[in-house]
């Protein structure tokens, strides 16, 4: 369709231009007609988005950042940047395929960790010590102090029988 255009006249308020309605009409027509002609060229520049408001396709080649330096390299599939912001999700994998932080399960393999971790041989440094077995000295003599009743054997054997 060829472009319609819509007469305004030759001065303001002499009557002799469109009326409302048929410029308006004409300008319907107008943006009717452009955007037709926008999802043909979509199809055959093969956007599958046809008739939307947004664009999406691949990038080939690299991205380029507005300092002109290379963001993403096409040819060594490497991201640069020395800012990354956000939540990063995934794993770290070394060169030989070794995973280095299972981002699935959250866990640091053992096998990774470079260097002996050492655990202190004083257990206080450990949570302040709260909760843990100390050492204590058992003699002889503590032993033969302690005694047993009748009734203990009797309790211990109807717990056993309840089991």
């Amino acid at each position: 369709m060829a472009q319609k255009n819509i007469n305004i006249g030759s001065s303001a308020n002499k009557g002799d231009g469109d009326p409302l309605r048929t410029a308006f009409s004409k300008a319907e027509d107008n943006f009717t007609d452009l955007y037709a002609r926008i999802v043909v060229v979509e199809g055959q520049v093969g956007i599958a988005n046809q008739g939307g408001a947004t664009i999406q396709q691949s990038i080939i080649g690299d991205v380029i950042g507005s300092d002109s330096t290379v963001i993403v390299n096409h040819a060594t599939s490497t991201v640069t940047a020395q800012n990354i912001v956000g939540n990063l999700k995934g794993s770290v994998v070394a060169d030989d395929s070794t995973v280095i932080i299972d981002g699935v399960s959250g866990t640091i393999p053992y096998s990774v960790l470079s260097g002996t971790p050492t655990i202190p041989t004083n257990n206080n440094t450990l949570t302040n010590g709260a909760g843990y077995i100390t050492a204590e000295t058992i003699t002889l003599t503590t032993l033969k102090t302690e005694v047993a009743a009748a009734t203990d054997f009797a309790d211990f054997k109807t717990r056993i029988a309840a089991l």
